[in-house]
């Protein structure tokens, strides 16, 4: 306490000591090279972090929304009798095996047990909507692809939710 009443008071003094400079150009060079320094290397993980949250959740949802309308255009087509669906097939099953290889990438970063339970779920649903989708050939698999489809967008959006949470992204 004595230290604190002393201190106050020659912080008060209008005649600083020299010693009292000198701690204060010492404290502000460490704070210049060491504290600043390690304050901008945790802004830019963050920094990093984020833009790979926000890059994964953008690729997940827009290769989803890209398959699910790729694959009900082939169904509308097979429906309607015309022939030129292949173009729609062949665009949807580069998307599922765009959206497996996103699955390997994400396996190499979440890798405590719930995200890898997730991102099993995810790959077992996207393989059955990749076969559903490479077996096209008439109404009825293209319906079935269609509803595979639906069946795994419960799975990416689970995949996006735990994204977010480890994100500590909190959508309410």
């Amino acid at each position: 306490m004595k230290f604190f009443r002393y201190l106050w008071d020659v912080l008060r003094d209008t005649s600083t000591p020299l010693w009292v400079t000198l701690l204060g150009v010492g404290l502000s060079a460490y704070g210049a090279y060491k504290i600043t320094p390690a304050i901008n290397h945790e802004l830019e993980k963050q920094k990093v972090r984020t833009e790979f949250v926000i890059r994964n959740m953008d690729s997940l949802n827009g290769k989803t929304q890209e398959l699910l309308a790729e694959l009900s255009i082939a169904n509308r087509k097979i429906v309607e009798g015309e022939k030129g669906f292949g173009d729609n097939v062949d665009k949807a099953t580069r998307l599922t095996t765009e959206l497996q290889w996103k699955a390997v990438e994400l396996s190499a970063v979440l890798q405590d047990d719930k995200s890898r339970q997730v991102l099993m779920e995810f790959q077992r649903t996207l393989d059955e909507v990749h076969t559903a989708v490479q077996n096209i050939k008439a109404p009825d698999s293209a319906f079935s692809a269609l509803q595979k489809v639906r069946a795994f967008i419960p799975a990416s959006l689970a995949v996006t939710r735990r994204i977010a949470e480890l994100s500590s992204i909190r959508f309410d």
